[in-house]
């Protein structure tokens, strides 16, 4: 049996007319009355007992009308699925994001997403800087947030991620981090302080594996400021760099946002240094290859929303 002869079937029995249900199928009544006959014919066994007075189903046909409705039913909803899904209505998203400056406006997009975009499942995960341009190369994110310095970096390093679109979000200040009860805090006069103040301290950077645009970041600053940082550790995690630091280990290059995770025992100190090395643009980046539809909901999402 086929989908249309099932369909012709419930019409039937739904107008126990074989005139009434070619109208409702927009056919003619032989064509109806054919694709029952066929069906009954493959089955073997009668659908309808009629007559010229009457349709009427048979118990078998009975048996059959109930599970045929449901059948139908579901298909229909095999069909909805599939063409949401197309339309990016339905599916599955990966998103990774870096951490910084996100907490103010992150979650209201995905909120957003999610209350437009129900059946849209999302997985969102934080990573080292390291791991995210890696991950959207490999095809394991669909979209990234990340610094907007750390993907042209790549970009322009590899072939393979020529085609990358990314979209500005906001924007990172950069901050001396420092233990509150260091000598430096103590003495800190309220201003901006400038970077030389910092050449002889001892520098807590976080891993270059880990974080590549974080650890070449505080290399390019120290050496527009005349000097090299003396590193005298680099751990895998930034809330390590954290701890480091308010042990009085050494200080650090952070972004401002930071705070939100740090504890009063660390001081971020503004720096008197030329915008283009206290500030890191971060953006949302995606491949133009991707073909996930509902990465271009979450992108249109994002493009216009006013962060």
């Amino acid at each position: 049996m086929d989908i249309r002869q099932l369909k012709y079937f419930v019409a039937v029995a739904e107008k126990l007319s074989f005139t009434e249900a070619a109208k409702s199928l927009f056919v003619a009544q032989s064509a109806v009355s054919q694709q029952i006959a066929e069906l009954e014919k493959k089955l073997g066994i009668p659908l309808f007992n009629r007559n010229r007075r009457s349709v009427k189903l048979t118990p078998a046909g009975n048996v059959l009308y109930s599970q045929a409705t449901g059948l139908l039913k579901r298909l229909d909803e095999v069909v909805e699925i599939t063409l949401n899904a197309h339309m990016g209505y339905q599916g599955h998203l990966r998103i990774g994001y870096i951490g910084y400056g996100d907490r103010t406006w992150l979650p209201q997009i995905l909120k957003e997403f999610q209350e437009k975009y129900p059946n849209v499942s999302l997985e969102v995960n934080r990573y080292p800087q390291g791991e995210l341009t890696k991950a959207l190369n490999e095809d394991t994110l669909d979209l990234v947030i990340t610094f907007s310095f750390g993907i042209s970096r790549v970009v322009e390093g590899s072939q393979k991620l020529s085609k990358i679109e990314t979209h500005h979000v906001c924007t990172e200040t950069i901050c001396a981090v420092l233990a509150s009860d260091s000598v430096l805090v103590k003495e800190w006069s309220g201003k901006p302080i400038h970077l030389t103040e910092l050449a002889n301290e001892p520098f807590i950077v976080q891993n270059r594996h880990e974080s590549p645009q974080g650890f070449d970041k505080t290399l390019q600053i120290c050496s527009e400021h005349g000097f090299s940082p003396r590193i005298v550790n680099t751990p895998n995690l930034v809330q390590t760099v954290l701890v480091l630091v308010e042990s009085q280990m050494g200080v650090a290059l952070l972004p401002s946002s930071l705070k939100d995770y740090a504890g009063s025992k660390l001081t971020f100190l503004p720096l008197d240094v030329k915008a283009e090395h206290r500030q890191n643009d971060i953006v949302a980046a995606w491949k133009t290859s991707n073909v996930n539809p509902s990465l271009q909901h979450l992108i249109e999402l994002i493009t216009k929303s006013n962060i």
